[in-house]
């Protein structure tokens, strides 16, 4: 078992490199997913994404804030039998505004440079994941978890 702080470097390390997530929101009960730039906050509890509003991920956002995302560190080699890191984050989205839209906007362009004329765009909104939790799964079976509680 992983101590707090290897887990919590493990997943900075690795949503890092990475530039995509997989979203996967819900409607009328059924599941959908739609890959997404994001970038973490320093301290892991909020994910940012940058969307449209005229779209089906939106729309469905709207309906249910109910998220979950996956990122992992695979190459699509038979190395990642024995390297591949998952991590699965659940949350609440929400559309973000004032100061705070500012500040994920700043983080956002600075993980992903090539994208600021689409994420300062007026159709698109600066979605906010409050993460509960991750779980973090490493050669395919140890699997590690870390969850905010409402008061950290």
């Amino acid at each position: 078992m992983k101590s707090i702080k290897d887990l919590k470097n493990l997943i900075s390390k690795v949503s890092s490199r990475q530039l995509f997530a997989v979203l996967a929101t819900s409607h009328e009960n059924q599941p959908y997913t739609s890959l997404v730039a994001f970038a973490l906050t320093k301290d892991l509890k909020n994910l940012v994404f940058i969307t449209p509003r005229d779209t089906r991920k939106f729309q469905y956002l709207s309906e249910n804030n109910n998220v979950s995302l996956m990122i992992d560190n695979s190459e699509n080699q038979n190395v990642d039998i024995s390297k591949a890191v998952g991590i699965t984050i659940t949350g609440k989205s929400r559309d973000s505004s004032g100061e705070e839209k500012e500040k994920l906007l700043n983080l956002f362009i600075s993980k992903h440079p090539q994208m600021n004329e689409f994420a300062f765009s007026k159709g698109c909104a600066v979605i906010s994941v409050d993460i509960k939790r991750y779980d973090v799964v490493e050669r395919f079976q140890n699997v590690s978890v870390l969850e905010f509680s409402k008061n950290s």
